[in-house]
């Protein structure tokens, strides 16, 4: 309760002195300094203070104290530390000497927080200080009516904190919530607390029951086992005395029964030697199947060399395979190049032949002209048409150009990346098959050993019969992990497939646009040839009658 309370204190008391900083900010601007006075920042560094204090009071904070504050600090903490050492110790000889005041009352500013952290509260204390002087001192009467008012203008801020209308009231009405909950928080935790120290007394009392209960139950655990350690020794003696007499019974039977088993000695003893006979047979024919094995072992690790080369080599192939069948694409890519280029061309041979032969027909109609018609010719000449067809065709062309270059290289990403998926997927195809071929062995190894164990008879502890059996789990297992490898990736490669197609048939679309620009373009051009043909004819007329009326004018 006492810690919540502290808390509480310790916030209110945050919250008016970052209040009381905001508040003093403002009259410090009044002094209109040199130095910025905006932000914490610009406070920090002292020269702001330092040159209100000399507006203040020249007298005292003089300009060869002034002089002694350095103003450009930066992010030096040691500079500022001093500039603010300065400025604190030349307030407090202010008002031991000239105001004759003590502060001792009054706890000063702690400048390692004010530097180091940017503190509001401990800045706020440096900033009373400082107006403290400003009120105090001998020429506050000049400015003291405009300070008054913006004391009061302040002051009447700080009135507002009961009105919930402004913000100040508003954030003084959540501080009061604020409050108002943590005491009934407190009112609740208390209560929980006697409910809890009730709860631990009846607690108490049960234990202390159950540890009355706990002795006199130990004290009867100790009697029943000492009775029962009697009881075990009493039992122990009554087997034994069992046991006794059943021996005593069983070499009773034995004495009788002693010529049967003397006879039956005779026969374990022949049984012996057959034994005898037969181990030795079967050391000797262990001895082979262990030289059999070694034999096997190596002709085992010599399939197992040989099927890890066979490996090598299917991959080797699968590899070169997939680098012909790219190389295939990319001729076949190179042959479409090459016949677009050619397309080019042609189209290119055809336009320039247009040009000549528009350029000779207008170089005919100039010579069949006479010289004094020469500008009217040249006016009705539509020479802009055919520039405007030839910059609309070469603009045709570059805009072909730059659409199939940004269709090629995005039709090249795909590629590559379906390249990618391909080659992927041909190396995991070729791991499957690999690792079937693999499952297949083991397999043929698991049937061999199920036959040798048949014919020798073998026993199933033999931990040799279960290795084949694990590898065989481990490649399935394998071919299983690679299996989902391979259904992951196909959505994939279906995917960029997909995509490659949306594209081919976008530029087949972009393709059958041009080429439908192309001809509506030669539609227009052969428009403005007839029509270039039939003002031809018209000038020639007006050639004839310009010419037949200035033959009968000078008639």
């Amino acid at each position: 309760m006492q810690q919540i309370y502290i808390y509480i204190y310790i916030y209110i008391y945050i919250y008016i002195y970052t209040f009381v900083f905001y508040l003093y900010v403002p009259q410090l601007q009044t002094f209109k300094t040199a130095a910025p006075c905006k932000t914490v920042e610009d406070l920090t560094s002292g020269a702001a203070m330092s040159q209100a204090l000399h507006q203040i009071d020249p007298s005292w904070f003089n300009e060869s104290w002034l002089a002694r504050i350095k103003e450009d600090v930066g992010d030096n903490v040691r500079l500022k530390m001093n500039n603010l050492k300065k400025i604190l110790q030349m307030i407090v000889d202010y008002y031991n000497e000239v105001l004759a005041q003590q502060i001792t009352d009054f706890p000063l500013p702690d400048l390692m927080r004010v530097v180091e952290q940017s503190d509001q509260v401990e800045l706020g204390r440096l900033l009373q200080l400082i107006l403290g002087c400003a009120v105090k001192c001998d020429r506050k009467q000049g400015s003291y009516l405009d300070k008054n008012d913006l004391l009061t203008d302040r002051a009447s801020q700080l009135d507002t904190f009961d009105d919930p209308s402004t913000p100040s009231g508003r954030k003084h009405s959540q501080l009061q919530l604020q409050l108002e909950q943590l005491q009934e928080e407190t009112f609740r935790l208390e209560a929980a607390k006697d409910d809890y120290r009730i709860h631990c007394e009846e607690l108490e009392k049960q234990l202390v029951e159950l540890q009355h209960r706990n002795d006199e139950l130990t004290s009867l655990a100790e009697e029943s086992r000492s009775l029962k350690d009697e009881l075990d020794i009493l039992r122990s003696c009554s087997d034994r005395a069992v046991k006794l007499e059943a021996s005593v019974e069983t070499y009773r039977k034995k004495l009788e029964d002693l010529s049967d088993l003397r006879r039956q000695v005779k026969v374990l003893e022949e049984k012996n030697m057959t034994y005898m006979h037969n181990t030795v047979s079967l050391e000797e024919e262990l001895r082979k199947a262990n030289a059999a094995r070694a034999q096997l072992e190596t002709y085992k690790r010599q399939g197992q060399e040989l099927h890890r080369k066979l490996s090598d080599e299917s991959r080797r192939a699968d590899n070169l395979a997939f680098e012909m069948k790219k190389f295939q694409e990319k001729y076949d890519t190179l042959l479409k190049e090459k016949e677009r280029i050619s397309i080019e061309r042609d189209t290119l041979r055809e336009i320039n032949e247009e040009l000549r032969c528009t350029q000779a027909q207008q170089a005919q109609l100039l010579q069949a002209g006479s010289p004094s018609h020469d500008n009217l010719a040249a006016e009705m000449l539509p020479i802009e048409y055919r520039e405007k067809f030839i910059r609309l065709q070469h603009e045709n062309k570059m805009l072909q150009l730059q659409q199939e270059e940004s269709e090629n290289e995005r039709i090249t990403e795909l590629q590559e990346l379906l390249e990618e998926s391909r080659r992927g997927r041909s190396q995991l195809d070729t791991e499957n098959r690999l690792n079937r071929e693999r499952i297949s062995e083991l397999q043929q190894q698991v049937e061999d050993l199920q036959k040798a164990l048949q014919t020798q008879g073998a026993k199933p502890e033999d931990v040799s019969v279960f290795e084949p059996l694990g590898g065989l789990n481990e490649a399935q297992d394998e071919i299983m992990k690679k299996k989902e490898l391979l259904e992951d990736l196909q959505p994939d490669a279906t995917q960029t497939s997909v995509k490659m197609d949306e594209l081919v048939a976008a530029l087949k679309k972009k393709d059958e646009d041009m080429r439908a620009m192309e001809d509506r373009y030669k539609m227009y051009l052969e428009k403005a040839r007839d029509r270039e043909c039939e003002q031809a004819k018209l000038r020639e007329y007006e050639e004839k009658l310009i010419v037949t009326a200035w033959y009968n004018k000078v008639q």
